[in-house]
């Protein structure tokens, strides 16, 4: 926004920037990881374990697993089609931890549950 309309304006605040942007951030799911506790996070490091194995499956089987068990809305094809895949299942588990019921009225998966309390 300052980049864009430095006559607009003044001062800039973010509530998550990066102090130092990197395309590799392992350190966060680390974090990740430890908010869980042990139990949470042996179980999602055990099925993370798993869904890899099954994208990996030569035959093809443990694609179509995934595909039916999460009703995925295309087929996983290519190798960015599991990249986003597994992402996006671990972008929701790091945003529970990370958001922690912080603006939760506002994700599509908490308004309807929100709103009937």
């Amino acid at each position: 926004m300052r980049l864009r309309y430095p006559h607009l304006v003044v001062g800039a605040i973010a509530s998550s920037g990066p102090v130092t942007a990197q395309t590799d951030f392992p350190e966060y799911l680390v974090t990740v990881s430890q908010s869980l506790g042990s139990a949470c996070s042996a179980q999602f490091a055990k099925a993370s374990v798993q869904i890899d194995q099954m994208l990996s499956d030569p035959t093809g089987a443990g694609v179509q697993t995934l595909q039916s068990l999460f009703k995925t809305c295309d087929p996983i094809v290519s190798e960015l089609d599991k990249t986003t895949f597994v992402s996006t299942i671990t972008d929701e588990v790091a945003g529970i931890v990370q958001y922690n019921n912080d603006n939760n009225k506002y994700g599509p998966c908490c308004s309807q549950t929100r709103a009937a309390r």
